[in-house]
């Protein structure tokens, strides 16, 4: 399970993650924390994947494990909206991919998320998904180029749409190879999962 503190638009959360196994909450490495019977007393008893700020919120997007067993994550970052009034950020969303190691969480940038999918909720991308049996495919929604960040304006009707890309990896996730699904759109592609 990977988890934060709460809702994006009330804490600069980080992210975590911990597993279930035989009745046994455990950490990414094994440490066992407490039976399912115990709540966890504090969000960082997990394994922490991203520290977040009031620069940097983080809200997970999806999860899979890979044919080793180990869990592998996407997950979006709010950049550069701290001390904005709820509405009012949002404009710098990232996508971020995280592959447990055995030992260590791995962290790479994905790609740009774009901007906030609707106003008053600012962290709310239009989504990812990794594919279940091959975790170096992915599949994002962003109304941003995936690799420059710059708007994706479509040439049939002059506005910025959410378009659907696929994304492939061969070196576990340090860089990735951008293939549009959709382009020039007239409507938002949403909801990539």
């Amino acid at each position: 399970m990977v988890y934060t503190k709460g809702h994006p638009r009330d804490y600069n959360n980080s992210l975590y993650h911990i597993y279930y196994r035989a009745g046994q909450l455990y950490q990414s490495n094994g440490t066992k924390l407490y039976s399912l019977q115990v709540e966890l007393d504090l969000p960082y008893q997990g394994t922490q994947i991203f520290r977040g700020d009031a620069q940097h919120v983080a809200w997970i997007v999806d999860l899979v494990l890979d044919n080793n067993d180990y869990p592998v994550c996407i997950y979006s970052v709010q950049y550069n909206s701290a001390g904005l009034p709820v509405g009012q950020g949002g404009d710098d969303l990232r996508y971020f991919y995280a592959r447990w190691h055995g030992s260590i969480w791995y962290n790479y940038s994905l790609a740009y998320a774009g901007c906030r999918l609707y106003a008053g909720e600012d962290d709310y991308s239009g989504l990812a998904a990794i594919e279940p049996d091959n975790p170096s495919t992915v599949y994002i929604s962003t109304n941003s180029d995936p690799l420059t960040g710059n708007p994706l304006i479509s040439h049939n009707d002059e506005q910025r749409h959410y378009e659907l890309f696929c994304g492939k990896t061969n070196d576990s996730g340090q860089t990735w190879a951008w293939t549009a699904l959709t382009s020039d759109s007239n409507a938002d592609n949403l909801r990539s999962i």
